[in-house]
């Protein structure tokens, strides 16, 4: 029974390894998103619960590692102003509004959480 169920683990540690890499190699966000809800035994609680961090420690990564990113997010162009992910679709890292909507400065317009603003704001404030 015992190597039944090593077997069982195994093949699903692979199968996850597998969409890992494709995520990954994703080409747009959308298309990562996709491939991480085929992942099994996906739980949306557990996730909402470290999503923040987990995207912290990513994006501070990419970041801390590209000069460029760095650089611009550092820049005095964004001094005093949050950041804000103009998303007419998402409600968790966006505002579910488009970014060209002329009332998405106002936070009291927004229809999402803005999680990947959030985590910008804080990684130029690390």
């Amino acid at each position: 029974m015992q190597q039944e169920i090593n077997a069982i683990v195994e093949e699903n540690e692979e199968k996850h390894n597998e969409i890992l890499e494709e995520i990954l190699k994703a080409e747009t966000p959308d298309k990562a998103k996709k491939l991480g809800r085929k992942v099994k035994n996906f739980d949306a609680e557990k996730w909402s619960e470290v999503c923040f961090e987990k995207m912290y420690e990513a994006v501070y990564a990419k970041f801390s590692q590209n000069s460029n990113l760095k650089e611009l997010i550092l820049s005095d162009k964004f001094e005093g102003k949050g950041f804000v992910e103009g998303s007419p679709f998402d409600a968790i890292w966006g505002v579910k509004m488009d970014w060209k909507n002329p009332d998405i400065d106002n936070e009291e317009n927004w229809k999402g959480q803005n999680l990947l603003g959030k985590v910008l704001n804080k990684v130029r404030e690390d």
